[in-house]
């Protein structure tokens, strides 16, 4: 009920908090929930097994097709030129890839 009237009164961002009533009214869903929480490190872990696998990928990209990554359109900031490639560093390369 609360949340009702702060959506009338402040902002609609909370009725979406109705939404949590939806977790509690199916066993399905408490069970999804409950294998994210349960299993939050594998989750993690394989999280950070696909970064490497990224970074790894982004480094062969930024010695061998460094030429791939660059984009004619590019707008003008504070690290690249006009029309400058997308992978200058590694860092830059990575960020890019991910």
């Amino acid at each position: 009920m609360a949340f009702s009237f702060q959506g009338l009164i402040q902002s609609p961002i909370f009725y979406s908090c109705h939404l949590a009533d939806v977790i509690n009214r199916f066993s399905q869903l408490k069970n999804v929930i409950n294998s994210v929480t349960q299993n939050g490190k594998s989750i993690l872990m394989t999280a950070m097994l696909g970064t490497i696998i990224i970074f790894i990928y982004s480094l062969f990209a930024y010695i061998f097709v460094t030429d791939s990554y660059y984009d004619p359109e590019i707008h003008g900031g504070l690290l690249n030129r006009l029309g400058d490639s997308l992978c200058m560093n590694m860092m830059h390369c990575f960020l890019s890839t991910f």
